[in-house]
């Protein structure tokens, strides 16, 4: 039953892949911009462990002052945390071809984990609908992807 679902989800993925949405995130794949997130994560991280220096070894920092940084480095540091792996998994996309026919080429000459991480990166989830009745075939329109499910 895991090919026809593999089937159908390749081709909502290929439809994608093949419209306006993959010129969107390969803007995202600027690398002088995640270079600077990744500085910028480093810097809160030392950031924070000074904060953490003044509040529990020279006890310079209060509290509820401490707490108010950690709170906010924490936030930044996961923030930046998420995007950049954000753009890991969505750097597979980077080499895929615009049209739709060399998609399909692309997509046929890929092996079987080449093609899982561009699932992964395109997808979050998949729904597949409980079968109103018994049959000897996977309907179509059970399967189903939310605009949510969508990583964009």
């Amino acid at each position: 039953m895991a090919e026809p679902v593999d089937l159908l989800v390749a081709e909502r993925v290929l439809d994608r892949l093949a419209g306006p949405w993959l010129q969107r995130m390969r803007r995202q794949l600027d690398t002088a911009e995640l270079r600077g997130v990744a500085e910028q994560r480093e810097a809160d991280r030392q950031a924070l462990v000074e904060a953490a220096q003044e509040r529990f070894v020279t006890r310079t920092l209060n509290p509820r002052a401490y707490l108010k940084v950690k709170g906010e480095l924490e936030r930044r540091i996961a923030d930046a945390d998420r995007r950049l792996n954000q753009d890991r998994s969505i750097a597979v996309l980077a080499g895929l071809p615009r049209l739709r026919a060399d998609l399909d080429r692309a997509w046929e000459a890929a092996d079987i984990e080449q093609r899982r991480e561009i699932v992964r990166a395109v997808l979050r989830y998949v729904v597949i609908r409980p079968a109103s009745r018994r049959g000897a075939g996977l309907d179509p329109d059970r399967v189903e992807i939310p605009a949510g499910a969508w990583k964009v």
